[in-house]
């Protein structure tokens, strides 16, 4: 016996087919999150909020060490948070002299009082490869 194909039926199970493929494929991959990583940068986010907001209320100057720094940051801040990955909240602060952070581990947070910035107490680099003395 021959059986006769329908082609309305061959033409919606290929669409059908096409669609699912690029349902599939649109879908976003799972996220690879690491949570101490994401928690590192939780906390350096709020830091430099802090910071960014304690230099604006010091017209644009900022402060000279880690301790001007930290009395700045108690106004906006109840507390430094802790670097998740060596569990310290102390921020420690480099010469004046110095244009970029000296990472040791020994403080929570690194503080470079010629740039303003603010960074992770953490020699190294994270689980991508990028050094902490970057972010």
């Amino acid at each position: 016996m021959n059986q006769k194909r329908n082609p309305l039926f061959d033409s919606l199970a290929a669409v059908l087919a096409v669609a699912t493929i690029s349902l599939l494929t649109a879908l976003p991959a799972a996220p690879t999150t690491n949570n101490q990583s994401d928690a590192l940068h939780a906390g350096l986010t709020e830091l430099r909020a802090a910071s960014f907001r304690a230099y604006l209320a010091n017209d644009g100057q900022t402060v000279a060490d880690a301790v001007a720094l930290e009395e700045q940051l108690s106004n906006f801040l109840t507390e430094v948070p802790a670097n998740p990955v060596n569990q310290l909240s102390t921020i420690r602060s480099m010469p004046a002299s110095y244009d970029k952070p000296v990472l040791d581990g020994t403080a929570g947070w690194v503080y470079v009082p010629a740039t303003g910035r603010i960074f992770p107490d953490l020699p190294g680099t994270d689980e991508k490869g990028t050094p902490y003395s970057v972010w």
